[in-house]
């Protein structure tokens, strides 16, 4: 920025016209400003990253469909004739257990 030179007129009228001092501090102000505008991209860049993440994670999740209607993959068990268990077949070793038969500590 140049610098300006002010007469003695112009510095009195400064120091006791508000009206006039007003004016010059508008005229002197630019609109946009380094700072503001680093502000504003920063801003913008932090928005634009926030629903980036947000459309990321709602991405990954399931359907509601598969959380109502969840697929139990329990093991199958192959019994003999006399009801013996004599093996298991299964991807994830998974048995169904009631709550009662929990133990409390685990519940809670």
């Amino acid at each position: 920025m140049a610098s300006q030179q002010y007469t003695s007129e112009d510095m009195k009228r400064y120091f006791n016209d508000p009206e006039f001092r007003r004016s010059r501090m508008q005229q002197q102000r630019p609109i946009f400003r380094k700072r503001n505008l680093i502000s504003l991209a920063a801003a913008f860049l932090v928005v634009a990253l926030l629903t980036w993440y947000t459309i990321h994670i709602i991405s990954g999740l399931p359907p509601l469909e598969k959380l109502e209607n969840p697929k139990t993959e329990l093991a199958t068990k192959v019994y003999s004739a006399d009801g013996i268990v004599i093996d298991q077949f299964f991807y994830k070793n998974r048995t169904r257990v009631t709550l009662d038969r929990l133990p409390p500590g685990l519940i809670k």
